[in-house]
């Protein structure tokens, strides 16, 4: 996936390195995120006459201890913040964790600045995002970097990082308030997989399902766990002085959050202003669901074409698509990428490929029950491995992805096209291939689901009304 860039306009006084003592003045300094180099001038806040914007143009993919952005973003913020000026602080999502970041290196210097009025947090992911997570896990990182979406800061902005972590001691650093702005809508990209066209989403992989696509409100909203939230103010502990602008979540995913940013953050500086940011393009909501094995953070909308659903070999990676694991024990190298859970999956076999993506299971015996297999590189919901040899199998009953009910495989016979009467069947499933878990697979809801027509028939009788 290629990244879309942004045209940046920089307002900048001069380069950090050249920043000198301003005066008595009343500036705005803005902290952009991830894959950002600038804060876009179709963002900035709407000021009254006399203040001055100030955005910066440090790399937002490098590390948060990167010695160059940091000094950027902690001499910015002492000189337009300290003496005799006035200032306040914008940032966006990991701009936030540098925020804080500076906030505890200026104390520590004895330099921390007087004068933050206070700071608006848009899609901060100074809480930490579970994709960063996924987007630094072994096989994930290989093909962030093939792809070209590799960032650095998503070894820093974990949740476990940032809370317990080495970033921990940066949460409580604020003296003024922090106002969080926190999104509701999901960001979804949609790629392809051999014939088969799917959808990665965000939201799905954090707490409650709640999140603007690339960061949960947890982190959002300035809590100080990495709970579920509804809201940013459900009466969830919080970090020092975090507030919030509005308790509903914004209408919003992490790209068009700066458009609330801009009107809430111009209104408390007593002017009217509103933005236009536009959310991630749409993706199409009848695709099915597929693994996740790669996501991105503040990047854009681009279509895959090139299947990701893939492990990397136990051996070196030679440069082929590394759509292998060997399995050497019941401990070994296969990893369930899609779950993000590290170790624990043997496939079994002497190789093994990632289920690429959620669509039906068939088992040997009735009610979901003996051995799991399919027809193909995937399960009823994504997870799991496929052994790679395919074999013929008698199978009795079948898994899909819809609902997650066991189904009866059947034989259904019509009369003249209407009055349908099922028929249980066994069948004879040919290029069949074992899927093995870490651990059992979960059962299915209580219920059977519709049955699963394998044959059909039209009998020429009529049928009984």
């Amino acid at each position: 996936m290629s990244l879309r860039r942004l045209a940046f306009t920089l307002i900048v006084t001069s380069l950090v390195s050249g920043f000198g003592v301003a005066h008595a003045g009343s500036y705005i300094v803005y902290l952009h995120g991830r894959s950002e180099n600038g804060w876009h001038s179709n963002a900035l806040l709407g000021a009254p006459a006399g203040w001055t914007h100030i955005a910066l143009g440090y790399d937002g993919s490098a590390r948060l201890g990167d010695s160059a952005a940091r000094t950027e973003v902690s001499n910015a913020i002492a000189t337009f913040c300290g003496a005799s000026n006035q200032c306040v602080v914008v940032c966006y999502s990991a701009g936030c964790a540098r925020m804080l970041d500076a906030y505890s290196l200026l104390k520590d210097q004895g330099r921390y600045p007087p004068n933050i009025l206070w700071s608006e947090a848009a899609g901060s992911a100074a809480g930490g995002s579970e994709l960063a997570v996924f987007s630094t896990k072994w096989l994930i990182r290989l093909i962030v970097k093939l792809f070209h979406q590799d960032a650095a800061v998503d070894k820093d902005i974990q949740p476990n990082v940032m809370r317990s972590g080495a970033y921990a001691n940066i949460q409580n650093q604020a003296t003024s308030p922090v106002y969080h702005l926190a999104g509701s809508q999901n960001v979804c990209i949609s790629l392809k997989i051999v014939f088969f066209k799917v959808k990665l989403c965000g939201n799905g992989h954090f707490p409650g399902g709640l999140g603007d696509g690339l960061v949960p409100v947890h982190s959002a909203g300035g809590y100080a766990d990495a709970g579920a939230h509804a809201n940013t103010n459900d009466g969830g502990a919080k970090y020092v002085f975090r507030a919030y602008e509005q308790t509903p979540l914004y209408a919003a995913d992490h790209f068009s959050i700066k458009s609330p940013l801009v009107a809430a953050g111009s209104l408390r500086l007593a002017v009217t202003k509103s933005a236009t940011c536009a959310s991630m393009s749409a993706v199409d909501p009848s695709l099915r669901d597929a693994s996740i094995v790669f996501e991105d953070a503040d990047g854009a909308y681009a279509e895959e074409w090139s299947p990701l659903a893939t492990l990397a070999s136990c051996s070196m990676w030679s440069g082929a698509p590394p759509q292998y694991a060997t399995c050497f024990s019941s401990a070994g190298c296969c990893t369930d990428f899609s779950s993000g859970s590290a170790g624990g999956c043997s496939c079994g076999e002497t190789l093994c490929r990632q289920a690429q993506f959620s669509y039906r299971s068939y088992y040997t015996g009735a009610n979901c029950t003996g051995t799991e297999y399919a027809a193909g590189l995937y399960s009823f919901d994504g997870l799991g491995m496929t052994g790679e040899s395919a074999t013929t199998v008698v199978v009795r009953s079948g898994r899909s992805e819809f609902d997650d009910r066991c189904q009866q495989l059947v034989r259904e016979v019509t009369h003249f096209g209407v009055c349908p009467v099922y028929f249980p069947i066994t069948v004879s499933l040919s290029n069949a291939r074992r899927v093995y878990r870490p651990a059992a697979a979960p059962p299915p809801p209580s219920g059977a689901g519709e049955p699963l027509v394998m044959a059909s028939e039209d009998s020429k009788s009529f049928c009984d009304i």
